[in-house]
């Protein structure tokens, strides 16, 4: 009987081990995370408790932040979030790659002149604001390349956001009594009009990646500075299955119920004129004798009235 037993234990041992060593039988968990986090300015940090900024001045960047990426797997979608601490001005921030090579500075920020330098594509890829949850994000997908275990990006201010200044009025001749004559020089000489970036800072307390595999299960958020609990459910339209619900249809008693046929009608008759419930039926023609009488007593009442007041000559004959 323990041999019989001993077999049996053995044989479900095989079985397991063959299951698991069957192709397909075990997949890899696609996703990406951050592992590295650097910012540079070339001003110091102004809001308390940020853990990085990007900034922008009239003449030019102020502050740029760079994200390593380490992927696993193949991944289908990772959305990068920025959870903002504070804004100034209307900022207008891009996703762009870096193959620069950088170290996160410690401490932060590092050097300005020790940024890696961002590759931005022709149109750029902004990313989404959340005024209500606070957040930035942009789908970072395209900017993993295959085959490699890490990537960098970096998140830069858009360069489309500018005004445009006159160009300077030329001071008038000097010592010159009497003003020249007016002659408006070529126009290649006339200097242009100068675009003036919007500035702008946009402080954050940390990042994180949400990423979903290829066979489409989704994945933890991973790759927080510390910051993990900076996301906030609270107004997430996009979560909600109650704005999109099919509403509810009523019971077969709560529902409008169909309009009584209608009775096939019929040109109204001599005896249908009068008030509801054949009230006043037949009338005014049932009172036609009466209203005869009342007709001739008002005639011979005014035909003795005429002879009474031609006899006492108030009428002419």
């Amino acid at each position: 009987m323990r041999r019989v037993r001993a077999l049996l234990a053995v044989g479900l041992v095989a079985a397991a081990a063959g299951l698991a060593l069957q192709p397909g039988g075990v997949s890899a968990q696609a996703a990406a995370s951050i592992v590295e986090t650097g910012w540079w300015s070339r001003q110091p940090a102004a809001v308390p408790g940020s853990a990085f900024e990007v900034a922008r001045a009239p003449d030019g960047d102020v502050s740029v932040t760079a994200f390593r990426i380490r992927v696993d797997g193949q991944v289908s979608s990772a959305q990068l979030q920025l959870a903002e601490v504070q804004v100034t001005g209307s900022p207008s921030l891009q996703i762009c790659a870096t193959l620069a090579t950088w170290t996160a500075p410690a401490p932060a920020p590092g050097m300005w002149d020790t940024r890696p330098a961002p590759t931005c594509g022709s149109t750029p890829v902004r990313l989404a604001h959340n005024d209500v949850q606070k957040t930035w994000t942009v789908d970072v997908r395209s900017f993993l390349p295959s085959g490699q275990p890490t990537a960098s990006v970096m998140v830069v201010p858009a360069l489309d956001e500018s005004i445009t200044v006159p160009p300077p009025t030329p001071a008038p001749p000097v010592g010159i009594p009497v003003a020249p004559p007016v002659t408006l020089p070529p126009p290649s000489t006339i200097p242009g009009q100068t675009p003036v970036p919007l500035p702008f800072t946009a402080s954050f307390s940390g990042a994180q990646l949400l990423v979903e595999g290829s066979a489409g299960a989704s994945g933890s958020p991973a790759g927080d500075l510390s910051t993990a609990p900076f996301l906030d459910t609270v107004g997430d339209l996009g979560t909600s299955d109650s704005f999109f619900a099919t509403p509810d249809i009523p019971a077969p008693s709560e529902q409008a119920l169909a309009s009584p046929a209608q009775v096939e009608g019929r040109f109204p008759q001599r005896g249908d004129v009068g008030l509801p419930g054949k009230r006043g039926a037949n009338q005014p023609w049932g009172r036609l004798p009466l209203f005869t009488l009342l007709a001739a007593a008002i005639g011979g009442a005014t035909t003795v009235g005429r002879s009474q007041l031609r006899e006492r000559g108030v009428l002419s004959t």
